[in-house]
């Protein structure tokens, strides 16, 4: 018996209906039609890192393996590791774990980036915190004020040599320098202790806290 056109028509439009249903089902168990690119494609990374200065703790280097998270713990020896092309990687953390507000292991190097058949050294620096402050002596204790003072202090690679600088504003003299906290004298943990105020460069081996004290010039 003959088919209407009418009746192919509808016949037609179920068989496209059930087609598209059973493709959908075969993606979603993982049998569906996949493009060539779709598979993985890895390519070599060689990767390592160093500090200047003492040893630190070691950092971590995140990436992409067969579209799966994965970590590897950086040692001074180049190591060859697979990675998914194209996939994103890290380096963390930064600063490394053990560094505080006076001293750490910082690196200002690009630490992510998207994976290429490359080698990479990660380079941190050892540092140490330089904190400088202006105080004016009163008879109730210490405020801040009384002069201007160079560097402002900040971050320092260790070994680096610094030479520091005070300047009474109007109306203050310059005292002294104090490498610890005001009232307690001179401390032995590096630095500059003592009366001039254009003291001779030193080395950051440590973690330095200058002040300068001021008073007022019309105190004896």
């Amino acid at each position: 018996m003959a088919l209407s056109y009418h009746t192919m028509v509808r016949l037609e439009k179920y068989l496209v209906v059930i087609f598209l249903l059973n493709l959908s089902l075969l993606t979603v168990l993982g049998f569906g039609l996949l493009p060539v690119n779709a598979q993985f494609s890895a390519v070599t990374m060689t990767v390592s890192y160093q500090v200047e200065g003492s040893e630190s703790p070691k950092p971590v280097f995140n990436y992409v393996l067969g579209g799966s998270p994965t970590h590897l713990l950086l040692t001074q020896s180049p190591e060859k590791i697979s990675v998914d092309k194209g996939s994103s990687w890290s380096v963390m953390p930064n600063p490394l774990l053990g560094s505080s507000s006076s001293e750490r292991w910082y690196s200002s190097q690009t630490l992510t980036g998207t994976a290429t058949a490359t080698t990479i050294v990660f380079t941190f620096q050892h540092q140490y915190h330089l904190t400088m402050a202006a105080l004016i002596m009163e008879p109730t204790g210490y405020v801040a004020g009384g002069g201007t003072l160079s560097p402002i202090g900040g971050w320092y690679n260790a070994d680096t040599w610094v030479t520091i600088n005070a300047s009474a504003n109007p109306g203050y003299k310059f005292l002294e320098w104090i490498n610890g906290p005001p009232g307690l004298g001179c401390l032995g943990q590096g630095g500059y202790c003592g009366t001039n105020p254009n003291p001779p460069n030193f080395k950051i081996t440590t973690p330095i806290t200058e002040n300068a004290i001021f008073a007022d010039d019309l105190l004896s």
